[in-house]
């Protein structure tokens, strides 16, 4: 007979259990630089950018779904959803499962970065292909766990319909790591990869991605100003076949050097939580029944 510990989140109902979120942004590259450059050289901007940022936008959440198809995991495509737009950059949102769909997210990623840049190689430049100008596009993911850490929040848009929302320090790492992220460099958060690397070549052949380790790079604000870069090629490129990490090496590494000791990244229903951070969601519904907006609000 199998004993189950009870946790202090047993006595909400699931929608308040910890949970990790995974964030898949794809944004344009340069897009301010092709946005002068066609106002300087053609003397306008807005119907020729609007027409191809605006394929991009509409057509994103179908293509990234789509990878997922492909790389059959069908029943993944209801999870995935679209978080906001920010200018030129998508955010796309889902709630992580099992460890290995966090390389399924990020594969699907990949593949959606790739059809794009792909689709905008071969169209004419802004119609005018003097300007060799091209719109391509870069990613970066990241997970972020709830309720401690992090926050969720129900706010009101300007009609009145409630929208979800996420604060914390996760997510501003997200957002900062973004800048390191290229064409082919599909930048990834530590605690991501984390569960990229823990899924086993020989295990799940089906399910693994190379992951490449850079060193530490300054994340202003957020875990003492530093963070590995790690990112997965999308375009599977000779450099990255030079800087590819073992899986067991970087885990390891995340694991003993990286993350605090009593809260680094897991999975709620794999049962694999450390008693230890029973006390952060303790001081995490504590700090947000006053919140409003917070599931705990009015607790």
């Amino acid at each position: 007979m199998v004993n189950f510990i009870k946790r202090p989140w047993d006595n909400y109902p699931k929608h308040h259990h910890p949970k990790q979120r995974i964030f898949l942004s794809i944004d344009a590259i340069d897009s301010t630089k092709i946005k002068s450059t066609l106002i300087e050289k053609v003397k306008k901007t807005s119907g020729i950018w609007a027409e191809n940022i605006s394929y991009f936008l509409h057509n994103v959440l179908f293509v990234y779904r789509e990878k997922l198809r492909t790389l059959n995991f069908e029943e993944l495509h209801s999870t995935i959803n679209l978080w906001k737009y920010i200018g030129d950059e998508v955010v796309l949102i889902a709630e992580l499962g099992e460890e290995h769909h966090a390389s399924v997210y990020v594969s699907a990623l990949a593949e959606t970065i790739k059809e794009f840049n792909t689709f905008f190689d071969k169209k004419e430049p802004f119609n005018d292909s003097s300007l060799k100008l091209k719109l391509h596009f870069k990613g970066t993911a990241w997970i972020a766990g709830f309720p401690a850490t992090n926050i969720e929040l129900d706010l009101p848009d300007t009609n009145g319909l409630m929208v979800k929302d996420f604060v914390g320090p996760s997510m501003d790492l997200g957002f900062r790591l973004s800048k390191f992220a290229t064409h082919d460099r599909l930048i990834i958060s530590a605690s991501l990869a984390f569960f990229i690397a823990g899924v086993s070549n020989k295990e799940a052949p089906n399910f693994h991605i190379s992951l490449c380790f850079g060193g530490m790079v300054d994340v202003k604000g957020v875990k003492n100003g530093e963070h590995p870069l790690i990112w997965f090629s999308v375009m599977n490129s000779e450099e990255s076949k030079l800087c590819i990490v073992d899986d067991k090496i970087l885990r390891n590494y995340l694991k003993k050097d990286f993350f605090d000791l009593d809260i680094f990244p897991f999975l709620p229903d794999t049962g694999n939580i450390d008693t230890r951070y029973d006390e952060y969601y303790n001081e995490a519904v504590r700090e947000q029944v006053a919140i409003l907006g917070s599931p705990f609000f009015g607790s």
